[in-house]
């Protein structure tokens, strides 16, 4: 089986590349943030959706948002307010009942739930298996 391109497959530029490959690493906890502000972390991650998107339709789905922290929440909000113009869709998911009362905006009301099928658990990875991942094909 042939291992995707990692960041360059949908990023080009390279310094834009070595940006987000930085800051999704960060993310994954492979590498500190040097001092990074977390607005350009989130515009790291958006930008690197939204690259992605330009080639086709993306959603992001965040699951058990009710145990979402403030950061989580905070980078959702920041892709809701500055992704235009691409084909990117964000989807949430909690159980209403346990949402504290700033995550609940986060949500429109759904009269009947739907049933989801539960997908087969994922292989665990390496933090190597990541970070060769993210940045292969440079």
């Amino acid at each position: 089986m042939a291992r995707p391109a990692g960041v360059a497959r949908w990023v080009t530029d390279e310094t834009e590349r070595r940006w987000i490959e930085h800051a999704l690493l960060v993310l994954l906890g492979l590498e500190g943030s040097a001092g990074a502000a977390r607005e350009e972390l989130f515009s790291a991650w958006r930008t690197f959706f939204e690259r992605i998107a330009a080639t086709g339709p993306v959603v992001l789905v965040f699951e058990d948002l009710h145990w979402a922290d403030a950061g989580l929440l905070d980078f959702i909000d920041h892709v809701l307010d500055w992704s235009t113009g691409v084909p990117l869709t964000v989807v949430t998911l909690a159980r209403p009942e346990t949402l504290a009362p700033a995550v609940k905006g986060f949500f429109y009301p759904v009269e009947k739930p739907v049933e989801a099928p539960v997908s087969p658990g994922m292989p665990p990875v390496t933090a190597r298996e990541e970070r060769e991942e993210i940045t292969s094909g440079r």
